[in-house]
């Protein structure tokens, strides 16, 4: 989720996107009430409504925008989607830090083809208006990442904190997709959490976002309902530095 506006002042819309896709390439989605189980904005510890419209691209918006930093997050319904092969699953596992997957996909006897995954996507995105002065703060979403430093007031690195459940996750891996004001390439920079759940990134002007993806086997209701076997949480935080 992202807002592609610059500049904002008190007064402005705010206008959110979505896009899924890989390193910062997507095809942008529209609103689903079917897709969406909640969508909220936070401005000083306040929930704020975004109006949101059935079919509406982009997916949701505030008209008349204060100052400060605002807080919007996202949480989706559970998708499915079928690996042919264990080989692609192993791909996927490994290529988000969760190496120990096709281990236990093993030991635990799954089918070695044409097997399913739900997922979820627990996104926020950190919108500067005026000063953009404010906090990030945990929205209550399962998976999610909080912005511990605000980018764009505070000097030095930005530092992030990984919740599963309201707690800190050490040890995973947190992906840095960046584009340059004006670049058309993207870098990504694999990070991992130390023992406070934390990472710590320099900034510089451009577009972040900053993704974690967790793979669990889902409990027996999930499973029996969509036929899975395993399930991943998708937190992901973007922002704008000008």
């Amino acid at each position: 989720m992202q807002v592609d506006q610059t500049d904002l002042g008190r007064g402005d819309p705010i206008e959110f996107r979505a896009f899924v896709g890989e390193d910062l390439e997507g095809n942008e989605q529209i609103y689903s009430d079917r897709a969406v189980r909640a969508f909220r904005g936070v401005l000083d510890g306040d929930v704020l409504d975004i109006e949101t419209r059935q079919g509406d691209r982009p997916i949701g918006k505030i008209r008349r925008a204060k100052n400060g930093l605002y807080v919007a997050a996202l949480m989706t319904n559970a998708n499915v989607l079928t690996y042919q092969e264990l080989e692609e699953f192993n791909r996927f596992a490994v290529a988000h830090g969760n190496d120990f997957a096709v281990q236990t996909h093993l030991d635990r006897g799954f089918p070695a083809e044409k097997f399913k995954e739900s997922y979820f996507r627990f996104a926020k995105a950190l919108v500067k208006v005026g000063d953009g002065e404010g906090r990030d703060q945990a929205t209550g979403m399962p998976y999610e990442l909080v912005a511990l430093t605000n980018p764009h007031t505070d000097q030095g690195p930005v530092r992030m904190l990984l919740l599963f459940k309201g707690k800190p996750v050490a040890d995973q891996q947190v992906d840095v997709f960046f584009r340059a004001a004006g670049a058309e390439e993207t870098t990504k920079s694999s990070l991992e959490t130390n023992a406070l759940g934390e990472v710590v990134f320099e900034t510089e002007p451009g577009f972040y976002l900053v993704n974690a993806v967790r793979l669990e086997e889902p409990n027996a209701r999930i499973k029996e309902a969509l036929g899975v076997v395993w399930q991943s949480l998708w937190a992901s935080l973007t922002f704008r530095i000008e």
